[in-house]
């Protein structure tokens, strides 16, 4: 009988298209006790047990550029050893980094280790895209916009059942979604585009984002235009150059001048979180332009709201259900966006529930709800 244990290899290449996996490469592998060293050193070792070893590829694949171009991106599949069946897939979406290097394929701590030793370990089969703009990829990241990150993630997503159905090993049909701060909002965008329009042989099972935001037109901007977070001008300026380039506005008409062509360099890829903010007004205001802080403050239209508001995820209706964790002294996405996120999907109709952690910042609630949502998951395979 085939196990997970199996090689992972790339089915013979077959037309260009999103999707489609290219190439895939052992690039590490630990042993459970290890992992368990990784999990002391962490605090963690007694809420989240694992059972497994696990080891790590890096599969590269096709996906689409905002602009329609077919480009090559990356990331990490992780797979527990010695077990004959998993006990689902893990799509795990890491949150905002500036730094390209720092991608889940890179074995990044926070972004690939943690994560595949969270659910590899535990007998998952673990999936973190790197999203375009890290690994592999050149290219600039698509930073908050809601359908082309969850094409990346869907992607990523079917070329890895790609490969696992080529190496011929049991690949279960349940994928359970989750993510942190910006892949909380990437896990809740996948999950809409997974629902519209499903992998064959696998189904939504479950989402569990983290400290995830929802309302990028309301509570986004006037939180981070109130300087809450000593990240918001990177979080601002970062969506503005997006937003200019996705959709071929004059980022003028957000931010001023000198801004403009200063955040240009700095989201290049070259710098960590620390140096980027550094570089970034402490003054969130003082990034924009008078005439865009006078349409926002006056609530009359503009553009960039508007393709905010577009890139919002609150009015649809989920299928599968939804625990959104957040922490109560969150003042990067803060605790309102996740009451939002309950009532608006309960209000279309779906399962919803906004779980608090405890009263932790954006940093310190992730792994609280690591440990919350794992249980979950474990609730929910059991259940069936």
């Amino acid at each position: 009988m085939a196990t997970v244990r199996r090689r992972l290899e790339c089915p013979p290449a077959g037309a260009q298209v999103a999707g489609e996996p290219i190439s895939i490469e052992r690039v590490g592998g630990y042993p459970n006790f290890v992992v368990r060293l990784l999990f002391r050193r962490q605090g963690i070792a007694d809420q989240l047990p694992t059972e497994h070893g696990i080891t790590l590829y890096r599969l590269t694949y096709r996906t689409d550029a905002p602009d329609g171009r077919l480009v090559t991106a990356s990331g990490l599949v992780a797979m527990p050893r010695g077990r004959a069946h998993a006990r689902g897939i893990v799509s795990w979406q890491h949150g905002t980094e500036s730094l390209r290097t720092n991608a889940p394929s890179s074995k990044h701590v926070f972004h690939g280790l943690l994560p595949a030793a969270v659910f590899a370990g535990h007998g998952y089969i673990l999936l973190a895209p790197d999203y375009v703009g890290y690994g592999v990829s050149d290219e600039p990241h698509d930073y908050y916009l809601a359908d082309h990150m969850a094409g990346v993630v869907r992607d990523f997503i079917h070329a890895a059942k790609t490969v696992l159905d080529h190496s011929a090993v049991e690949v279960p049909s349940r994928v359970f979604l989750t993510g942190y701060s910006e892949g909380g909002y990437a896990t809740l965008a996948t999950q809409r585009a997974l629902e519209r329009a499903p992998i064959a042989g696998l189904s939504v099972a479950a989402s569990a984002p983290v400290a995830a935001a929802v309302d990028l037109a309301g509570l986004g901007v006037a939180g981070a235009l109130a300087g809450q977070s000593v990240y918001c001008s990177l979080y601002l300026a970062w969506i503005a150059i997006t937003y200019a380039r996705a959709y071929d506005e004059p980022v003028t008409d957000v931010l001023t001048s000198e801004w403009a062509a200063r955040a240009e360099t700095l989201f290049d890829g070259s710098r960590d979180g620390d140096a980027t903010v550094a570089a970034l007004p402490s003054d969130p205001r003082d990034l924009f332009s008078p005439a865009f802080l006078g349409a926002y403050d006056a609530g009359t239209d503009h553009w960039f709201v508007r393709r905010l508001r577009e890139n919002s995820l609150l009015d649809w209706s989920p299928r599968a259900p939804i625990r959104a964790y957040y922490g109560a002294a969150d003042v990067d996405v803060t605790p309102p966006q996740a009451g939002l996120l309950q009532e608006n999907f309960r209000a279309h109709g779906g399962d919803a529930t906004a779980i608090c952690v405890g009263d932790l910042d954006h940093d310190a609630s992730l792994l609280p709800a690591a440990i919350l949502l794992r249980n979950w998951f474990d609730e929910l395979v059991a259940e069936e």
